[in-house]
């Protein structure tokens, strides 16, 4: 019965490495009009895809196992990534968030906290991130955030 549960552990952690995409390219992304160029890598250890991504100003690497941590250089993000499907899920918490677009917003109040969760649909030359996610503002408002982007493999 051991020597079963053991296989079955093993096939699932095989499967789960297997769902995961292999990113490792430069891409161009849009972001609403603004293109920005974007390095990613991807390696395995240990059966969990590890990405290189940046992500608001955090430069570092997660690896896909679940598991929320402290991301990069950032100090007030937190990053979970899982796989499934050869699709890339980022679930971010960010706190103390400052910049034009998001102090607009808050109407000056500040920000607490946004939360957001991206999928990522990888193709051979494309990455899609569709976005969405809540900007918790320091006067107590809620605003709901989201959009699609897309990044080309150069």
């Amino acid at each position: 019965m051991k020597l079963i549960l053991a296989s079955l552990v093993l096939s699932l952690v095989s499967l789960t490495a297997f769902a995961c995409p292999e990113i490792n390219a430069t891409y161009v992304c849009n972001y609403n009009g603004v293109e920005q160029k974007m390095e990613y890598t991807t390696r395995v250890e240990n059966n969990v895809y590890i990405y290189k991504i940046n992500l608001m100003g955090g430069n570092g690497e997660a690896p896909a196992d679940g598991v929320s941590r402290r991301y990069g250089s950032n100090p007030d993000l937190d990053l979970s990534l899982t796989c499934a499907d050869s699709n890339l899920f980022i679930k971010t918490v960010s706190t103390n968030v400052s910049g034009d677009a998001v102090n607009l917003a808050c109407l000056g109040s500040g920000v607490i906290k946004i939360e957001a969760d991206s999928t990522w649909d990888v193709t051979a030359t494309t990455i899609v991130q569709h976005n969405k996610g809540k900007l918790y503002c320091g006067n107590g408002a809620v605003h709901n955030m989201g959009g699609e982007y897309t990044c080309v493999k150069q």
